[in-house]
């Protein structure tokens, strides 16, 4: 997303709204298809699992964002240009 930014900052705009939209979609409508579809037995546990996998991808995503770096920082591909941000940022 950030070389995306770089590149054009309206296509990233416009890209991130796309996204917004289809997952405040998908996040309305799938309650109410659980709901219809799952048998009466199971209805809380589908739709508390579904809630519960919303945040927890969330956290999955920085996690694995995180991982993604140390792994670029440790193959010494991002070393040189996060000190050279550091530098010009605290200059």
């Amino acid at each position: 997303m950030v070389g995306l930014l770089f590149a054009s900052p309206i296509f990233a705009s416009l890209a991130k709204r796309l996204v917004g939209i289809g997952e405040a979609s998908f996040i309305s409508l799938a309650a109410p298809f659980i709901d219809d579809n799952a048998l009466v037995e199971q209805k809380t546990a589908r739709l508390a699992t579904f809630y519960m996998c919303i945040p927890a991808g969330t956290t999955l995503g920085y996690v694995f964002g995180g991982l993604v770096r140390l792994i670029l920082i440790k193959s010494s591909f991002l070393d040189v240009s996060l000190i050279v941000f550091l530098v010009c940022w605290f200059k």
